[in-house]
């Protein structure tokens, strides 16, 4: 799954690489020239949203293939011990869950309702995923920037 994964990544980037190398490197004529991100941030917000709000109702109910090779082996969590911990946090958790299994937390479960917990799912996700990536983006230049003013000392 993670080779998979990994090549789609690197195909995704040597497109860019080929057709924008503006979005990959930062230099001083890049910063100084009129480019702006601002067409492709909002590009990328877009296409979270489609993925987060609609691919998301394709996605499947079985495992993935982790989870699948994890049980092919012989462990599941059915045959682990009985924690006390794990079930009280299961309890909270299906108490305080906003979405439990991607859904609304109702008795009535129309295709509709189970489309719109999905997507709902998605776009948080993909907004929580959004946040963490600019959280490390912003560390990781900040801990850059301090590095090199304590080098040039």
């Amino acid at each position: 799954i993670g080779l998979v994964e990994g090549i789609i990544t690197a195909f995704i980037l040597n497109t860019i690489k080929d057709t924008r190398p503006e979005l990959l490197l930062e230099s001083a004529e890049i910063r100084r020239s009129d480019f702006s991100l601002r067409k492709v941030y909002i590009g990328f917000a877009i296409l979270t949203l489609i993925t987060g709000g609609f691919i998301s109702w394709f996605a499947s109910e079985h495992p993935d293939g982790l989870e699948w090779a994890i049980g092919k082996i012989g462990f599941s969590q059915e045959e682990a011990p009985v924690d006390t911990t794990k079930i009280n946090l299961d309890k909270l958790q299906e108490t305080t869950s906003i979405l439990p299994d991607y859904n609304f937390p109702t008795t009535d479960q129309t295709k509709l309702s189970e489309l719109s917990g999905r997507s709902v799912s998605g776009v948080i996700g993909s907004i929580i995923t959004l946040l963490v990536a600019i959280i490390a983006g912003v560390a990781i230049k900040f801990f850059q920037t301090k590095s090199q003013n304590i080098d040039s000392v």
